[in-house]
C-alpha cells in the first residue's frame, strides 16, 4: 500500500483516471467533496457513506454505491459489485455523469449568482 499524500491535483487527476472505482465514503462527512466532481468528469462509480449529501447526489445521478458507515464488509461487496465488470454495472446503473458535471459547473454557478442577483 502507499500511504504518501498525492502531491498534487494533477496526480489526482492521473491516479483517478486509472482506477475502476473511486472510494469517497467518508465517516461523519456532511458536506460535499470534489472527489465527487472528479469521478463524474472521468465517468469513474464511486462508493460513498450513506446518510449525507454525497449519498444524496450519488443517488439522485446513479454515480456510483452507497454504503453504511465503517462497514468493511459493505465496502468490498460494494467494489466487487463495481470492479467485476465495471461497463456492466454502468450498463446496468445508467450513471448521469454528464449531467451532474452540468449541474456542478461553473456555468451553473455563474446563472444560479445572476437569478439571486436579478431577485434582490
Amino acid at each position: 500500500s502507499h500511504l504518501a499524500r498525492i502531491p498534487s491535483e494533477p496526480h489526482l487527476n492521473d491516479v483517478m483516471a486509472k482506477c475502476d472505482v473511486i472510494f469517497a465514503a467518508y465517516w461523519d462527512f456532511p458536506h460535499s467533496s470534489g472527489v465527487q466532481s472528479k469521478a463524474a468528469a472521468l465517468k469513474k462509480p464511486l462508493i460513498v457513506s450513506d446518510g449525507f449529501l454525497m449519498a444524496e447526489r450519488t443517488r439522485r445521478f446513479n454515480l456510483g454505491e452507497i454504503i453504511p458507515q465503517c462497514n468493511p464488509e459493505a465496502l468490498l461487496d460494494a467494489i466487487f459489485k463495481i470492479a467485476r465488470d465495471p461497463d456492466a454495472w454502468v450498463a446496468n446503473n445508467k450513471p448521469q455523469w454528464a449531467n451532474y458535471c452540468l449541474e456542478h459547473s461553473f456555468d451553473r454557478l455563474k446563472a444560479s449568482l445572476k437569478d439571486l442577483f436579478a431577485s434582490i
